[in-house]
């Protein structure tokens, strides 16, 4: 299998799962790991998908993340019920 066959196969597997495994591509290609983990490379470098830990997407896996201000309001009420009400004696004890 050539190096374009490779990177075709991929797309498509990529297409059809959105997400590819090394090892799994290792085995259906019949190439080494080194193989594989230089054309997931190639094909991030294009922009074709993204490389994540054990193989490559089609998704950004950053894409999610939002900063902690943003996290924080994310179901705020239901987070500050589950805490209770707010301690009236301080955990510090103070001297008179």
């Amino acid at each position: 299998m050539n190096i374009n066959e490779r990177h075709q196969h991929i797309l498509e597997k990529l297409k059809k799962d959105s997400k590819v495994n090394i090892l799994e591509l290792i085995e259906e290609m019949g190439v080494s790991g080194v193989t594989i983990r230089k054309d997931l490379k190639l094909l991030e470098d294009k922009h074709l998908m993204y490389r994540i830990r054990g193989g490559g997407s089609i998704n950004n896996p950053y894409a999610g993340d939002r900063p902690i201000y943003e996290k924080e309001l994310i179901n705020a009420e239901e987070k500050s019920a589950s805490q209770g009400p707010p301690s009236t004696s301080s955990p510090i004890p103070t001297r008179s």
